[in-house]
This record gives structure tokens, sequence and C-alpha cells, in this order.
């Protein structure tokens, strides 16, 4: 079954590109992975706490706490979608760690996510 754009309207009432289902899937994976869990006073439980990881050395402690962040929250509030992989990336400079994530839905597997999550403080 092929999916079709739907065209979307910014705030200011110009068009943005059409956003597919796996645009919009993309964009809230990426909207919880990059919310600090606490943040979201309806439900502090949202988001994870991969910022908390960004001064941990790299190791396989980082790269197992780092997957479990992400398939909790994933597990959690977007069930429909599977995770294959979760791994840092780079750190190439401080206070900014890369993570990419490889997951699927129930259709088959999509582009990974790259994204960054940098420190607050």
């Amino acid at each position: 079954m092929a999916l079709q754009g739907v065209i979307s309207f910014a705030e200011n009432g110009t068009s943005n590109f059409p956003k597919t289902s796996e645009d919009k899937v993309r964009e809230k994976l990426r909207f919880l992975l990059q919310t600090y869990k606490g943040t979201i006073p309806d439900d502090l439980q949202y988001g994870t706490l991969l910022e908390d990881l960004v001064f941990a050395p790299i190791d396989i402690g980082l790269q197992l706490s780092a997957e479990n962040e992400v398939r909790t929250a994933v597990a959690t509030y977007m069930p429909e979608v599977t995770i294959e992989s979760v791994i840092v990336t780079d750190r190439s400079q401080a206070g900014l760690l890369r993570f990419e994530v490889v997951y699927s839905l129930a259709r088959g597997p999509e582009e990974p996510l790259q994204f960054e999550v940098t420190s607050s403080v």
C-alpha cells in the first residue's frame, strides 16, 4: 500500500513540504528521544535521560545505557516502532553526543534516524 503525502501549513500560513506517515513517525521519534525526562508537566516519564550521558566516557556502559533509554521510551510511547539498534556514533565536540537509531515499523525497516543530544548545562 502506498502512503500519500499530506500538505501541512506552518503557523505563519505558508505550506511546508508534504509530510508522509514515515516523516511523522520520524518526527515523533526524534521528539521523544530528544525530550529530557521530567520536562513534560502532564507526563513526567515522557522522554529519555540521554542528556545525562553526554559527558560519560564512551564505552560499553554508555552504549548499554543509551540503548536502554531508547528502547524503554519507545516501548512505552511508540509501541508500533521496533528498535533494531542504537549506536553512539560520535562525540566530535564537548557537550555533544550523536546517536544513530535503526528502527522498523510493522510494514518494514525505515531509514536510520540520526540525532544529537547536547547538554543544557
